[in-house]
């Protein structure tokens, strides 16, 4: 693994950037051009950012081109077209494609040269050089800095989504597939990053203009427009030039004023030395140039036309060319240590908290705009202090907007109508806002990722330190405390995108505790996590509960969290809330006609759960299936997919190794394993979307290892995490018929018949994105499975949803199976896996750890037994009930 460059003097490396883009811009002698190239590819080569012939080559071509085609000066001529035609008359010039090459490759060194200063440089660090004035549009810039590689990264996401449809991009009416779905999910994203920027206290420090710095800012200003046109009102050079030095020098004593009580960025996590600034050392090089120009006229000059001459070489010239690869000297700073995966978490909070306040639901009642049923209708409950309250219900219920409530995100960042309060202490949360209510709450989104407001681990956790105002000797201390008690200490210093789910759950737990807040949301927090690292995350959580916080906790999956709770808060729909104790819930489970009395509870569904009792449940749901035959016996199937030998690279690492296994037809298959196992990366292997090191892909007896992606879509389905990356047409129906259009397919009434089947047929003519989760990711699935597939490919289908749509999906894979679909799909939902599939693959660290009877491996491994406890109480570890009775016991 390369390391990870670090730059511990950001100005150093900012001003040899411009050094090398003036360096490229004096001259157009290629010697000197391709000198000071080499000196960039030395210094790109230390840090791990080398110059791209992929990038140069396209570079200077275009420019060639360009300037053949548009430039008529030169006297060798390769041919000539008549003067009198109208833009393409004249001759075309070996010179001006000789001038137009130079020029391409002076852009190409320069964007290359920016690109070694976004590897070196996070956003923040750029940011982190504004001046304090200007520290809020610093503070967006790094933001945006850091959210822009999402947008590129998520338009592949769409482009390939929309390929496994069968989509080609042919021209311009084939880019709405893949634009409208960006612009939509960019928009979604950026709501996301705003509530975590509020509910981070972004704006609580906003200080006023004082009325001194207004007055100069305004007197400047007309400085500055009567400077400008002292030549129109007969004023002198010299008077005008004396005004607009004036007006300069009033808007910088205004801004200074303003930066004086502005907040800071204030935080160096380490010391710059002599070696950290060496990269400033390539100022020189462009003063020695400067100065020989001035010296020795025509010392830079090359001159191409009126005809081709030898560049001319000076080392005089050229030495402080050298000076440009200074950072090449500097070195990579060493990789952070990789993060233990069995650490466990046993430091206290820095500061425990020490007056927790009371959380009080009045009469609340909450819509959103132009919804008409109300999501939240006269709540009327009471959070004790130190309480661990788990907030489920069905999807769609309202659940994350309880959560918003009590930070004061809703309304203020949601919108709708409010009225009732949500008392936390002495504070009226909805009406004083996120910004004051950020020291007291802190609140961790379902996806960390999306909430992420940096691109390091450091600049996450110090981001709400710095808004607060804390000195730079507060903020280190913080810091280390923090990931000292959270166990992320090994994290300190690694880009976030190169962390785990896990990882990443663990550093937006510190970003949220960094305040010492005595309360805090988390928004669905295992649902991204493999069984492992989701008990560690239910450790912290415990841990942290013991020492005094207030933790309220949204989650379908109870089993796992009502042995740590205090309270659960039940959501059934309809705007209702029921609090009930975990004793109370616990029996809820175990009695579903209780449930049916508490309003049609869906999502208390008894654990263990038979495959009968799901079959049951599934039929008295309203979803137009075929009753569920009943399991096939165990017998030998004929194989409809083979892989064997597999081996694939991702990032340019080997995630999978070695891997074979056979799907038989009708078999529903799932594919277990910790986060990084390479689940996801075996999916889109046999959908076609990665290449293959080794191995070959055989369907139903045929080779289509080298099948293009297009052809093996119309065989092999496959529906990735983000379902939302497929929608972008008007109406459901639309939906499946642009798949069908996309594969050259005729439409012949299968889509209403499979709309009826997914249970949409109320929605065909509805708008997808203005649906429930549920809803969405059937569409999404209607739309990849509408033509006729042999295989279907699934990435954690059940994200997201509640228990009543997970048996839902469940029945409804098994209905397709028995009717010869095949289905191989990833999930970290152990328990629901267990339920529904035929056998299971466990990976690990890209190989097959284990394959077989679910019932027989997972309660056996180390990784899957916790969840497997609560299916197989007779495996010896206590069920969810018998935790409870003893804990209540003792």
């Amino acid at each position: 693994m390369r390391a990870q460059p670090t730059a511990r003097a950001p100005l150093a490396w900012l001003l040899w950037a411009l050094a090398v883009l003036v360096a490229a811009y004096t001259t157009c002698n290629p010697l000197y051009l391709i000198l000071t190239l080499a000196a960039l590819w030395g210094v790109g080569e230390s840090v791990g950012q080398p110059p791209t012939l992929r990038l140069l080559l396209p570079l200077i071509g275009l420019a060639t081109l360009w300037n053949f085609l548009s430039v008529r000066v030169g006297e060798t001529v390769l041919f000539s077209l008549p003067s009198d035609w109208f833009l393409i008359g004249g001759n075309y010039t070996v010179e001006a494609a000789l001038f137009g090459a130079l020029n391409g490759l002076a852009l190409g060194i320069i964007l290359s040269a920016f690109a070694i200063l976004v590897t070196v440089l996070s956003p923040r660090d750029l940011a982190r050089l504004t001046p304090p004035a200007l520290y809020e549009a610093g503070l967006v810039l790094s933001v945006a800095l850091a959210f822009f590689p999402q947008g590129r990264e998520t338009l592949e996401e769409i482009r390939q989504a929309q390929a496994i449809r069968g989509h080609r991009v042919r021209g311009v009416r084939d880019l709405p597939p893949l634009l409208l779905p960006l612009l939509i999910t960019a928009l979604e994203r950026a709501l996301q990053l705003a509530e975590a920027l509020e509910a981070r206290g972004f704006t609580a420090r906003r200080t006023s203009v004082p009325p001194l710095a207004r007055a100069l800012l305004l007197a400047g200003l007309l400085l500055l427009i009567v400077g400008a046109g002292g030549a129109l009102l007969g004023l002198s050079s010299v008077v005008g030039g004396a005004l607009l030095l004036a007006g300069c020098g009033a808007i910088l004593a205004g801004l200074w004023l303003i930066g004086r009580g502005a907040p800071r960025m204030a935080y160096r996590s380490q010391r710059a030395g002599f070696r950290d600034w060496l990269p400033a050392g390539a100022v020189l090089a462009v003063a020695a140039w400067w100065l020989g120009s001035a010296l020795v006229p025509g010392w830079l000059r090359y001159e191409v036309y009126p005809r081709i001459q030898a560049p001319e070489f000076d080392l005089a010239a050229a030495l402080p060319l050298l000076l440009l690869a200074l950072p090449a000297w500097v070195g990579s700073g060493p990789v952070a240590a990789e993060a233990d995966a069995a650490a466990a978490i046993v430091s206290a909070l820095p500061v425990p908290p020490t007056d927790v306040p009371t959380i009080t639901f009045e009469q609340l009642t909450f819509a959103y705009p132009e919804a008409a049923p109300l999501v939240l209708a006269d709540i009327n409950v009471q959070i004790a202090p130190g309480a661990f309250v788990v907030v489920t219900g069905p999807s769609g219920s309202g659940k994350s907007t309880l959560l918003r409530c009590i930070n004061g995100l809703a309304p203020a960042t949601t919108g709708g109508e409010i009225a009732g309060h949500v008392w936390v202490g002495a504070r009226d949360a909805p009406r004083v806002g996120p910004q004051q209510m950020a020291t007291q709450v802190g609140y961790v989104i379902q996806s960390p990722e999306a909430g992420f407001v940096a691109d390091m681990v450091d600049d996450e956790l110090v981001f709400a330190l710095e808004l607060a105002g804390l000195s730079e000797t507060e903020i280190t201390e913080r810091l280390e405390s923090i990931s000292a008690a959270l166990g992320i200490a090994a994290l300190r210093g690694r880009p976030l995108a190169r962390l785990s789910g896990g990882e990443r759950q663990r550093v937006a737990l510190a970003a949220a505790l960094v305040l010492h807040p005595p309360i805090l949301l988390l928004d669905e927090p295992l649902s991204q996590l493999d069984p492992q690292e989701a008990q560690r995350v239910l450790a912290l959580l415990e841990q942290l509960h013991q020492q005094g916080l207030t933790i309220v906790v949204t989650e379908h999956r109870l089993g796992r969290l009502l042995s740590l709770a205090t309270q659960v808060l039940y959501l059934p729909g309809a705007g209702a809330v029921l609090a009930l104790s975990p004793q109370e819930a616990a029996a809820q489970l175990d009695a579903p006609p209780a449930v049916v009395a508490l309003g049609r509870a869906l999502g208390w569904e008894p654990l263990p759960l038979s495959l009968a009792a799901a079959r049951k449940r599934a039929a008295a749901l309203p979803l137009a299936l075929s009753p569920l035959p009943a399991a096939p016996a165990q017998e030998e199937t004929a194989a409809v997919l083979e892989v064997r030998e597999l081996a694939v690279a991702y990032n340019g690492a080997t995630a999978l190794r070695d891997i074979s296994l056979t799907v038989g037809r009708g078999e529903l298959v799932g594919v277990l394993g910790i986060n990084g196992a390479g689940k996801t990366t075996l999916l889109r292997a046999i959908a076609g979307l990665l290449p293959l090191q080794a191995g070959r892909i055989r369907l139903n007896g045929e080779e289509i290892t080298a099948w293009p992606l297009a052809r093996r879509a119309r065989r092999v389905g496959y529906l990735p995490q983000e379902p939302d990356l497929l929608l972008f047409a008007e109406t459901v129906a639309e939906e499946l018929r642009v798949t069908l259009r996309n594969h050259g397919l005729p439409e012949n009434g299968q889509v209403p018949a499979l709309l009826a089947e997914l249970g949409l047929s109320a929605y065909a003519d509805s708008y997808p994105r203005d649906l429930s989760v549920g809803e969405r990711q059937r569409v999404a699935l209607g739309a990849v499975t509408i033509p006729p597939l042999d295989v279907l490919l699934l990435d954690e289908p059940t994200r997201g949803l509640d228990r009543a749509l997970k048996l839902r999906l469940g029945t409804l894979l098994q209905t397709w199976c028995a009717a010869g679909l095949s289905v191989l799909l990833v999930t970290h939902d152990v328990e629901w896996a267990v339920e529904f599939v035929t056998w299971v693959l466990v990976l690990e660290a890209g190989r097959v750890r284990a394959e077989g009877d679910p019932h027989q491996i997972l309660p056996a491994d180390p990784v899957f037994a916790p969840q497997m406890a609560q299916l197989f109480p007779e495996s010896g570890v206590l069920t969810v009930a018998e935790v409870l009775q003893r804990r209540v016991v003792l």
